[in-house]
């Protein structure tokens, strides 16, 4: 069993609002989540959610979209409507696969988006990097993450590894427009050889299926390597089952995007990454 390590101090305990109204499910992240030491609370629609997160105020809300009475959708945005609840994370739950529902949980302010049925590791995945940024945040006493964002993005440098020489073109030129350099790569030994030989990038975007070493080899040897390890890797891929999403984060993946992907999604994941990798720097500055 995947034993998750939640980064929060370590005198105190997260505590998530479940939101979901099926018993399989919340039983299952209950029993699962207070193994790694989060404290849960479950609200079984939207207006028992919106009740509970004023008295609670959690770390963070896993909301499912299909709910009796209003909708994850309508939720979300009444969540960030609300000066006092704003800045909690919500990360959306539903079996919803397709492009357009992912769009609209982004759009209505979701930090993320799992899709069901998922795996226990990816969850954890997605929790720890959001109370990661919640503790780097409180450490560096601050609030809003939207200067830290905007520094990145003028910064940033992104590898793109993709053999798909349209769909390389296009991601890359998408990320330009926002600000963002890039490095392009084809293949993962090309990915490995301008590690060397370029600037560290501050993210990598790794295909998976590409000629010559795959993309699971080519992150295991970005991890294995003392100067690219703490480098961020987000998996894009067709691959969809569970077992290719569990072996990503396995060779040491930070994320994983399933194509066809809407750039909403690729740049939310981007951005939580990059504040993340950030707030880490900025510590380390504060600390020396």
């Amino acid at each position: 069993m995947y034993q998750g390590k939640i980064a929060m101090d370590t005198q105190e305990k997260a505590t998530i609002l479940i939101v979901e109204d099926n018993p399989l499910t919340v039983y299952t992240l209950i029993e699962y989540l207070k193994k790694i030491g989060i404290h849960i609370s479950v609200a079984r629609n939207g207006e028992e959610a919106l009740r509970q997160v004023k008295i609670l105020q959690p770390n963070l809300i896993l909301l499912d979209i299909m709910l009796p009475g209003i909708d994850g959708f309508e939720t979300c945005q009444r969540l960030k409507n609300s000066f006092d609840t704003k800045e909690i994370p919500v990360i959306f739950m539903t079996a919803f696969s397709d492009t357009t529902n992912k769009v609209k949980a982004f759009e209505a302010g979701g930090t993320d988006y799992l899709t069901k049925p998922f795996d226990l590791k990816e969850i954890v995945a997605r929790i720890e990097t959001r109370l990661t940024i919640q503790k780097l945040q409180k450490r560096l006493h601050t609030r809003s993450l939207s200067t830290v964002r905007h520094e990145e993005t003028e910064k940033a440098i992104i590898l793109v590894a993709e053999d798909n020489e349209m769909t390389l073109h296009l991601i890359c030129g998408y990320l330009e427009k926002l600000g963002f350099q890039t490095i392009k790569a084809m293949t993962g030994e090309d990915a490995l050889i301008r590690l060397k030989e370029q600037t560290l990038p501050d993210l990598i975007l790794l295909d998976v299926m590409m000629p010559g070493i795959d993309g699971f080899e080519t992150c295991r040897q970005i991890k294995a390597n003392p100067l690219t390890r703490e480098i961020p890797v987000i998996f894009m891929t067709a691959l969809t089952d569970i077992s290719h999403k569990i072996k990503a984060f396995e060779v040491g993946g930070a994320d994983y995007i399933t194509k066809p992907h809407h750039y909403a999604e690729v740049i939310a994941r981007v951005n939580t990454h990059l504040t993340l990798r950030t707030l880490q720097k900025l510590l380390r500055k504060k600390s020396e």
